[in-house]
Formats: structure tokens, sequence, C-alpha cells
């Protein structure tokens, strides 16, 4: 967990003024990409990962995650909320 979480702290550092960042890793093509947005949260990312959709992740402070993997893709998602101040 902690590459992930090292992933995550890099991402917000390379975003510091975006709230919702998506990074995007693709295990078998070997690629990645990020899709940055604002805005209010589109969803509550603790009760995504109850429904089965992923692991919800977060330091408490700074940020919260929801990491999922898209096994038609062979593809891991991490959609990254930065937590307010």
């Amino acid at each position: 967990m902690s590459n992930v979480s090292d992933l995550i702290a890099d991402v917000m550092r390379d975003y510091p003024e975006k709230r919702l960042v998506i990074l995007k890793k693709a295990t078998r093509q070997g690629g990645h990409g990020v899709t940055v947005h604002d805005g209010e949260r589109p969803n509550n990312l603790r009760v995504q990962a109850e429904r089965g959709y992923g692991e919800h992740v977060t330091d408490g402070k700074t940020y919260e995650a929801l990491i999922g993997y898209d096994i038609t893709r062979d593809a891991e998602t991490i959609v990254v909320y930065r937590l307010p101040r």
C-alpha cells in the first residue's frame, strides 16, 4: 500500500490547486494517464468501496481515495479527493 500512498502524494503535489484527480494505470499496456477536475465530490468514496467498487484509502488529513480495478481492461483506477483544509 505504501507505493499507492506515494503515488497519491506525488499526484497531489503535481496538481496542488485541484480537488479531484483520477489516475488510471493500465497494467497490461504499461501506460497511465491523469484526468483532473475541480468541483464538488460526485460520489461518497467510502460508500462506493462498501458497494464493492474498490478499496477506500485515506490519511484522514489531506486526501481520500478509491482504488479500483477493471478486470476487462486489466487497468487500475485511483480516484483522489483532496480533503478540505
